[in-house]
């Protein structure tokens, strides 16, 4: 059964830099924070937090700008993460970017829940697109970091076609995250964003992203999510044909008709959440 991960007002996503980012990856330019809740320090967050859940908001996705490095500087903010789980029942989750054994460490004892990881070898990519201070190796260190004897969740995040719009490593990707024994795999497909260097090209096809599902089904039997980066007018047009040939478990905020056609449950959450923290979420 495909279920439709649609988190509206249960579970928001927060920049903890506003609308700040230094990395700058010409596919995004920073447009993508503009669409979440803003705060810049420690206490701003925990007030936040404590507003939106007094409005019964249960989750929030930690994220915002990277250095060029690669890294959320989530640091100062460690202290407010244990303090918003200590008083209040919440899943936390977070985009933390390429980390080490004690950005890990730090993590867990600060009580995030998920980790979710978007996890890149391709050299173009890493180098030239997103203009990042780093190499397949240390996204894939920072994949075992994470998994290496941890509490946390962590969900891999592979994304289709960033390089300019082609689908190259992809397959690779996914065969090295799969060997990490994930419980989901979540995939991203390139939007042409307006106002960024990369608004000309066009995303893969979609019998092309078809096609690389199907040999992601075929290896990988634990959850596959269609996550909520995807053009727009995909949403009618590819979102069928995986849940027709039954290639993804979970798909985010698909398209109402799609939703209707199909039957499909929703649960009000974002789509990394494991099956023991979404259950309450979804929807009769």
């Amino acid at each position: 059964m495909v279920l439709a991960f649609i988190p509206g007002d249960k579970f928001i996503p927060i920049s903890i830099t506003g609308l700040k980012c230094e990395l700058m990856c010409k596919y995004c330019m920073g447009r993508y924070l503009r669409g979440m809740y803003s705060v810049e320090t420690p206490l701003q967050l925990y007030k936040f937090v404590k507003k939106m859940y007094k409005r019964n908001v249960r989750g929030f996705l930690i994220s915002g700008g990277f250095n060029r490095y690669g890294k959320l500087p989530y640091k100062p903010f460690l202290e407010a993460f244990r303090r918003i789980k200590r008083e209040m029942d919440v899943i936390l989750s977070i985009h933390p970017g390429l980390v080490d054994k004690n950005d890990v460490k730090d993590l867990e004892n600060s009580c995030i829940d998920i980790v979710d990881y978007e996890f890149i070898i391709d050299e173009e990519v890493i180098h030239n697109i997103m203009g990042l201070n780093a190499d397949r190796n240390d996204f894939i260190k920072s994949l075992y970091y994470l998994t290496n004897n941890t509490s946390m969740y962590v969900a891999p995040h592979i994304s289709i076609g960033f390089k300019y719009g082609l689908i190259d490593r992809e397959m690779e990707a996914f065969n090295i995250v799969k060997e990490f024994k994930p419980y989901i795999i979540i995939l991203l497909i390139f939007i042409p964003t307006k106002n960024t260097p990369m608004d000309k090209y066009s995303p893969p096809k979609v019998n092309e992203i078809v096609d690389l599902f199907r040999k992601f089904r075929k290896n990988f039997r634990e959850d596959l999510a269609l996550g909520c980066m995807r053009p727009h007018f995909y949403k009618l047009l590819l979102d069928p044909l995986l849940i027709e040939e039954k290639l993804v478990d979970r798909i985010a905020v698909p398209d109402r008709k799609v939703i209707k056609k199909y039957g499909l449950k929703i649960v009000n959450v974002c789509c990394s959440l494991p099956k023991n923290l979404y259950e309450k979420f979804i929807s009769d």
